[in-house]
């Protein structure tokens, strides 16, 4: 109370098994006829605690795409985008969300670009390549 009547920030600290919890208990969880189809449909994968995300990763994308990639990998999905600093094309997802009217043009103005590109500064134009 003491910042909103006197100003200042507010910080909240979430733990991810927090928000999953809040998740479950607001909307509650697949019944497990569903987990069991899927777990089946998709080769009953076993991932164990000591297993890394450079472990998981590649092991999950490869399952995708061998299980689901007619649902989940669908070329209208996705859209080309240029990176003009690194002179390529990147194939990334499309943003999920269409305003009306295309009231807003929900997109992404500026390419990506390896570390150490740009200078440790904000610029006064938010839409150049690269920060010098």
């Amino acid at each position: 109370m003491l910042r909103a009547e006197k100003g200042g920030s507010y910080s909240v600290d979430v733990a991810l098994n927090y928000y999953s919890q809040w998740l479950v208990n607001s909307c509650g969880v697949y019944t497990d006829e569903v987990w069991t189809n899927l777990w089946d449909s998709h080769g009953k994968p076993v991932f164990r605690y000591h297993h890394n995300m450079m472990y998981t990763i590649p092991r999950m994308l490869s399952l995708l795409k061998k299980h689901s990639k007619d649902v989940l990998f669908r070329d209208e999905f996705f859209e080309l985008r240029k990176s003009r600093n690194r002179g390529i094309d990147i194939r990334t997802v499309r943003p999920i969300l269409k305003f009306k009217d295309n009231a807003v043009d929900l997109r992404f103005q500026v390419g990506t670009r390896t570390n150490g590109v740009d200078k440790p500064i904000w610029p006064q134009d938010l839409l150049i390549e690269v920060v010098e």
